[in-house]
């Protein structure tokens, strides 16, 4: 072998290097950039209220259950005393 296969043998099993971060940014990529993390923090943000509506419609269904049992034990209490 000589030392040009040797060189593209060795070249060729270098990882390729990974993109440097850009040192500037254009300003469409900065509101793009903007724009998603705004997205993402909106859709996180509604998620979140969902997920408070749905505990608080569960506690609210529950504590009807609760009183309509508690008027249904008082009413039954009620008739026998009668």
């Amino acid at each position: 072998m000589d030392f040009a296969s040797l060189m593209a043998k060795e070249i060729a099993k270098k990882e390729p290097e990974k993109e440097k971060p850009q040192k500037y940014i254009s300003r469409r990529e900065a509101e793009a950039q903007r724009q998603a993390a705004y997205l993402a923090e909106q859709k996180a943000l509604e998620a979140e209220r969902d997920a408070k509506a749905a505990a608080k419609r569960k506690r609210e269904e529950d504590a009807a259950e609760e009183a309509k049992a508690r008027e249904e034990r008082r009413r039954k209490l009620a008739e026998e005393s009668r």
